[in-house]
């Protein structure tokens, strides 16, 4: 994946169930509750923090490359990663969207401003567009005349 070194090790995180949901906090002991703050409806897992949340709805539904979503369950992140690669959706948009899906929540949650759900899409994109633009060029192979 062409994205940077820190969304690439959250990806990796969040396969391996490494990531500090509320439901991941509750079995280290460290919170008590592991409903979702965002939607109160459900325990905050990584799937259900990345991918199935309601309160993502819109961010997963605005884009046509996400519209499996809405017809495809999975039972887990790395499922859902899996698919995205599979089916040639955009893995690099993906990954860079999950981690400001991520990044997000932890802003919500430490400062009362924080990007709105209908930016994301929006700057995740501008993020890779923006590590692309800073990696150097590959040197085109001369080919024998």
């Amino acid at each position: 994946m062409a994205v940077p070194c820190k969304v690439r090790n959250f990806v990796w995180r969040a396969c391996r169930n490494a990531i500090p949901t509320n439901l991941n906090l509750v079995r280290h002991c460290v919170i008590e509750d592991s409903t979702c703050s965002f939607c109160t409806q459900s325990p905050e897992y990584v799937l259900h923090s990345l991918w199935s949340c309601p309160s993502l709805t819109q961010v997963w539904e605005d884009d046509p490359q996400w519209a499996f979503g809405r017809t495809t369950r999975f039972q887990s992140f790395p499922q859902v990663l899996l698919h995205v690669l599979e089916w040639g959706c955009s893995g690099d948009l993906f990954t860079m969207l999950t981690w400001n899906i991520w990044f997000r929540r932890n802003k919500v949650r430490t400062s009362p401003l924080g990007w709105s759900l209908d930016q994301l899409a929006q700057q995740a994109y501008q993020c890779l567009q923006e590590f692309r633009s800073t990696q150097p060029r590959k040197p085109i192979a001369a080919t024998p005349a």
